[in-house]
């Protein structure tokens, strides 16, 4: 009997957080990255000035063909970045918070009489830097930063003679320039 009013406040506390959550705001971007990679941003909102973003990147997909070789490369990436705001006018905000990545570059090359590839997989941990300047209530430009290190995974086959390999890396910046549309979370 007393399991089911535990169960029965979990369940009205859980609905009363989730009522207070409506109200939040979330937020869609587009950026452009270094090298002119394209930026998908999605943020949610969690606590006041405190938001967690997802970001999808594509750094790169390119096909090649001549007479005997084509070769084909996809690199993308996926960060989460737990941010945090502060108001410095009425329109700009600092942005600060750490950011754990994915990426992966794969590049397969193929010829009449053999195929190869590599690829680099790149788990990190970064810390993102910026400013908004919120052009009007729903939309915002973004300029980001990020540093960040990485543990780059690198696979080459056929593995003929070439082991997988570890390095690290440390990257010095990531900058992005975004516009960000601003809407509420509907019920």
């Amino acid at each position: 009997m007393i399991y089911r009013k535990y169960l029965l406040l979990s369940v009205v506390i859980t609905w009363g957080f989730t009522g207070l959550a409506q109200n939040n705001m979330r937020e869609l971007g587009l950026g452009i990255g270094d090298q002119f990679s394209l930026n998908f941003l999605y943020k949610q909102q969690t606590a006041e000035k405190r938001y967690v973003s997802y970001d999808l990147v594509l750094a790169r997909v390119g096909i090649s063909s001549n007479s005997d070789i084509t070769s084909a490369s996809i690199a993308a990436g996926i960060g989460v970045t737990f941010e945090k705001r502060k108001d410095i006018t009425e329109k700009v905000q600092f942005i600060h918070g750490w950011s754990p990545s994915f990426q992966v570059d794969i590049n397969n090359l193929s010829t009449d009489s053999d195929d190869s590839s590599v690829s680099f997989i790149s788990p990190g941990l970064g810390y993102r830097l910026g400013f908004l300047y919120h052009i009007s209530e729903n939309f915002y430009t973004a300029v980001q930063g990020q540093v960040s290190t990485n543990v780059t995974f690198i696979v080459s086959e056929p593995l003929e003679g070439t082991p997988t390999q570890i390095e690290a890396g440390f990257s010095p910046a990531f900058v992005t320039l975004a516009v960000v549309y601003r809407f509420p979370k509907k019920s």
